[in-house]
Formats: structure tokens, sequence, C-alpha cells
């Protein structure tokens, strides 16, 4: 049991039999204050009038004015009576601290005595005032105080130590702002101790890194000594996969915990073809869809993105603002993150500018004999946004945040600074690229392909030395993921890929089959290494397959938050605790993907079911492989396991909702 929910118990089951007797205490005290010292309730004078059945008050004081030991001079010098007829007698408390008992038949003095001490009186007769009204000002503010911090949950060793303060504070104050603003002020130390001991999420994620693109991975001419620290230091993942074959759908998994066939996004829809208004971005998140920012943000976190969004324009419902993100800084459009030296780039809802000559992703008519100069301009968007993403982690280390960054790299087009391009090997490249796959041309394309991968490096070893630098390593979770493999090949120069890349020299997909834009492994299937001291075991490797989807549930139970219902993934936690753990029910993981001429595709146990050609006229047969023994995709079983085909479509059924704007068909 941890310490935490040890805390909690405490609080749950002790704190009511502490307080309750307290609170009675107090209450009986306040409303006994109320009937016998207020003037304005029982004028002295009249206290005890018709209570006494047999002596007036003028004989009840002349009675007493004959005891030597107490003199009265008039009703004034009277404190408090007490009338007890089942007793019959009455006690009258004297200013002076005298207790005088009178019998009430005859005013006989029973007896003479001067008063307790406070504490006495109070337990004797519940009263914690004991007749003095001046004492209204120190335990009516003490029981208001007891009373806020038993209902917010905010003393004994609930705040030190409890993670959901912030939202069930939150809860409360939607019945009751003023307890929560005079809890808050109590426990304002409390409070400030609790939010450092909180963990923190870095996820960082890359754009079109191929699955054997890292030295972890069996990468040999790609230098990734950053990425490979974070895989000594944590637990790498061999079957993890994106939410989609491509960018938008792929991080819309990724954000809202739902797959391919419930996902709102499944493809790169640019958003003015639809909503005219907008210049840029792609189709936009509704209002409805809940994001793991949001999530997150409810719990009392800082948000911060910095990178390429592709979820929505700035002002659409989809703007990163509007789904969680306290600030945003980068590349709201990804046709706009083409190029690395664009003309401005988006903080939240305000262009920045950036380079007054911004150079083209896409260039007109490019004749491959350029310099690389050629395609560069004063300020290296890449370097601009790591630069903000620190300072937002400088700003936040002090208390919780989730932080985000989706970087661009190595995304086509080659941008990258001469000075990167020069680390490596000049032998390497003795063909240019002359852009004739797309993109920008490069006369060192396979040195600039290795700079850019060098500079995602650069940045997760700045995040990981900011993180050290603050002390909080060891409770900020990072991940490090690329939204879907490497990209695929192009049409006119054979040797090259989309944009110059030379997937075949860096064996960017090992042994996959299929690159970026395909549903085959090598598209799907990516890097995955998760960092957590104390709680992720250092330096193993996990092979239980996993993806986007996953990461929400998996969020919410680290952060202890409750996890909406409706999201397609598990949590990893058992796994990332014990990499020798399976994870019950794994649910199938689905993609349906409308684009790249229509593809389906849907993982359980050790088998998977692919269609492709959904899209056209002629649409392909359904391949069946079982990845256990044919991660390659070589061996088609569909026909020698009908059984095993079937069940894969009725999974496959079952996981597919209707989405007008990205529609798939299965004949």
């Amino acid at each position: 049991m941890t310490w935490n929910l040890l805390s909690r118990r405490i609080h749950y089951w002790i704190s009511p039999f502490l307080a309750i007797p307290i609170l009675i205490i107090v209450c009986s005290g306040i409303l006994l204050q109320v009937k016998k010292q207020w003037s304005w309730v029982q004028p002295p004078e009249q206290r005890g009038k018709g209570l006494v059945p047999h002596i007036d008050f003028p004989t009840l004081l002349h009675s007493i004015q004959q005891q030597d030991e107490s003199p009265v001079a008039g009703w004034d010098d009277v404190q408090r009576i007490d009338v007890r007829p089942s007793k019959g007698m009455a006690k009258v408390t004297l200013k002076s601290g005298w207790e005088v008992q009178v019998d009430m038949q005859d005013g006989t003095i029973l007896q003479t005595a001067m008063r307790r001490s406070d504490w006495i009186e109070s337990i004797h007769d519940g009263s914690f005032f004991a007749g003095d009204v001046t004492k209204l000002g120190v335990f009516l503010p003490s029981a208001i105080g007891l009373a806020v911090l038993w209902v917010t949950g905010a003393w004994l060793f609930w705040l030190p130590f409890s993670a959901r303060r912030k939202r069930k504070l939150r809860q409360v104050a939607a019945t009751s702002t003023g307890l929560i603003l005079a809890a808050c002020a109590i426990s304002e130390q409390t409070c400030a101790a609790n939010e450092s001991e909180r963990w923190n999420v870095v996820f960082i994620l890359a754009d079109d890194l191929g699955w054997g693109e890292l030295g972890c991975y069996g990468q040999e001419k790609l230098l990734t000594p950053n990425i490979d620290r974070l895989a000594r230091e944590g637990m790498r993942f061999t079957q993890h996969y994106s939410g989609a074959p491509v960018c938008a759908p792929s991080r819309c998994v990724l954000m809202t915990g739902k797959h391919m066939g419930h996902a709102e996004i499944r493809g790169n829809l640019p958003a003015p073809k639809l909503f005219p208004e907008f210049t840029e971005g792609q189709y936009p998140l509704s209002r409805q869809a809940l994001t793991i920012a949001s999530h997150i943000r409810e719990a009392g976190y800082a948000t911060g993105a910095f990178g390429k969004w592709g979820l929505g324009p700035v002002g659409s419902t989809g703007d990163p603002n509007n789904q969680g993100f306290d600030l945003f800084f980068g590349y709201n459009c990804q046709s706009v993150a083409h190029s690395y030296y664009p003309a401005s780039l988006w903080r939240n809802r305000e262009k920045v500018p950036l380079n007054a000559r911004p150079a083209s992703g896409h260039p007109k008519d490019p004749t491959g004999d350029e310099p690389a100069e050629t395609w560069r301009g004063e300020n290296y968007a890449p370097y601009r946004m790591i630069d903000e993403a620190e300072a937002f982690l400088n700003q936040n280390a002090g208390r919780p945040f989730f932080l985000y960054l989706p970087f661009i790299e190595p995304h086509v087009a080659m941008h990258p600074p001469q000075a990167s391009i020069d680390r490596f090997p000049s032998d390497w490249d003795r063909e240019p690229y002359r852009g004739g796959n797309g993109y920008t041309p490069h006369p060192r394309p396979r040195a600039a392909y290795a700079a850019m991968i060098h500079d995602l490096d650069s940045y997760v070893g700045r995040i990981l030395n900011a993180l050290d630098r603050h002390g909080i390593a060891d409770r900020t979770l990072v991940v490090f993921s690329s939204d879907n493999g490497t990209t695929h090949a192009g049409q006119k120069e054979k040797r090259f890929h989309v944009g110059g890349v030379d997937a075949e020299f860096f064996r960017s997909t090992a042994d996959l089959r299929g690159f970026k834009g395909s549903v085959y492994e090598g598209g799907i299937r990516v890097p995955m290494i998760a960092r957590l001291p104390g709680i992720i075991p250092p330096g193993t490797t996990n092979d239980t397959p996993c993806y986007f989807a996953d990461w929400f549930p998996t969020l919410c139970e680290l952060l202890d938050l409750k996890t909406p219902n409706g999201l397609d993934g598990v949590s990893l936690m058992p796994i990332l605790r014990d990499p020798k753990a399976q994870l019950e029910q794994r649910p199938p993981m689905v993609w349906v993907f409308p684009e790249y001429s229509g593809q389906v595709a849907v993982r359980w146990e050790n088998y998977k079911l692919v269609r492709r050609g959904l899209a056209t006229k002629n649409p392909g047969d359904w391949e069946l492989y079982n990845l256990a023994s044919d991660r390659s995709e070589s061996s088609n079983l569909s026909t020698t396991q009908p059984e095993k085909l079937q069940e894969g479509i009725e999974i496959l059924l079952r996981n597919m909702s209707d989405n007008p704007v990205f529609p798939v068909r299965l004949p």
C-alpha cells in the first residue's frame, strides 16, 4: 500500500471520529451562548423568568446578598443563571467568580464556591464559553476552521500527500467557494509542498522517424546518444505502434485515446477545404473532444506544447488553446512545417515573425544544382521552438506540468544548418538529390538527413539536462516516440524516397515491411522509450504490443486522475513497472485509414489483419500475418487459417464507427 493511499484511508476513517465530537461540543457551546448570554436574546433581569416555580427573582437575589463570601449589589453583578428544575435548584454565576446554588422552593443557599476553570466548566456543561461571551471571538473561528479542514480533506495527512488535491478542491468549490478559499489560506505552505511532489510528464514526439533509425534500435550510422541514454535509464519497447500511418490522425489518437476506428480525425485533410474561413491548418478536433492535455490541466497542471500541432487551425475548435494547452508555440499547420525557415510561428493566437525571407519547403522547378544555402533563411525554426520549450520547463519546474514536444525532425524538406551537416562523412554523398520526389533538393541528402536526427537527439539532451538541473528528473516521466514510420519511396528518383531520404542506406525500418502511409509494420511500428526513475526499471526491454491510444489511460493512472469513459487504450503502468508483467484484457489495436488508397488493419494477440485499396475500384484481398514468427509480414495466412481471418474481420467490424468526413467502406 502506498503512503498516499494510506494517508487517504487515515483521513476517511479517523477524521470523522475526531472531528464529529469536537464539532458537536463547539456547536453546543455556541447554542448555549446564544441562549444564555446574548442580551438581545435574554436580558439579564429576565433570565429564568417563568421557570422558577416557588421563589421570585427578588427573593433569589436577596438570598444571594445574605452570603458574605459572595456579595452582590444587583442584577448587574450576576453573569448567568442556570435553572435546573429536575434538581429543584438554580445555579447563579457571579462576575466575581463565585457560583451559588439556591434551592428553588425556599431560596435556601445550598452551596457557595469559586467558579471552576473554563475548560472544566466546558466539559461539565457542554459549553466552550463558560459564560464568557468574549470567548466567542476565539472559539467560533476555530469551529469554522475545523469544519473547513474536515470538509475539504485538508487536515491530517491529506494535503501533504494527495495527488488529487486540486481536483477535489475544485469539486468542493462548485458548492462552497468560501470553504476552499479558507482551506487554501490555512494550508498554503502544505499545498506548495504537495505541488512539488506530483509527477510531471514530458512527451517527445518525432516526425516520420523510422523504427530502425536510433542507436538503441540497432542503427549504426545515425548518432543518437541522448535518446540512447533514455533507453539505458528507462524501458525500450519493441512492439509499440503509432496511432496512424500519417501525421494528423496519429496525433489525434495520441491526444484523445481513441483508435482510428473511433477517432474524429482519420486523415491529413486540410481545413480550408471544408472551412474557407481558414487559410492554413488541418481538419479540427471538435469542441466535444476530450484531449489528454485538457484532462491533465483540469487537475491543476501547467500544460505546454512546442512543435507541430496539426489538429485544427488557430481560432477553430481544434486550436491547441481550446484543447488543453496553456501555451502553444510552433507550427499550427503541417504544410507550413515543411519549411524549417517559415515566415512566422504561432504563440497561442499570435503570429511571431521569424524570417523576412522565408524558405519554401516546396520550390517550383528546382534545377537540383543549387547549394544548400539556397533553401535557408535567417532563423531556424526548430532552434527557436526548443528554446521556448526549455523556457517553459524552467518557469514551471516548481509545479506539476505536462510538456508535449511534437518536434518536426526528421520530416522533409531537409533544411538543417551546415554545422550539423558537417558532422557526417563527405563520402556518404556521391549523388545529390535533385528534388524529383518533391520538397527541396539537397547536395548532401544523406548527411542532411543524419543532421536532422542529430539535432532531434540534441533537443532531447537539452530537456534531460534541464530536468537534472532543476532536480526533478526523478519525478518526471519522459516518453519518446514517433508519429509514424519513415517516408515512403518516390516516383522519379528511384534511389531516394520522398524528399531525398535514403531509407535503404540507413535501414530506416530494419526488416519491417512498408513505410509512412502504410498500415504494414514499417508504417506504424515506431520507437518508444519511457523513463521514470524509481518506477520504470532502467535498461529494460519490453515486447508487449501497445500503441498511442494507451497513453491517455496510462497517464491517468500515473497522475492519479479518473480515466474517462470511452477510451480505446489500456494503462501501460503494469508493464512499465515490470517488463515481465502482462496487460490484462488487451483490446485490439485498430487502424481505419481512408488515405493512400484506403486501408484497414487490426492487431490482436500475435495476429494482424490487413486490407488495402479500399478507396479504389479493385480493393485488395484480406491479408493475415502472425507477427510472432513473421514480423516482416511476408507469409499471408488468410487461406490457411480461415477461422483467424474471420475472427479478425469481426473484430474490425465491431470497432469501426461511421465518420462521414473520413469514410472507409469495406466491400
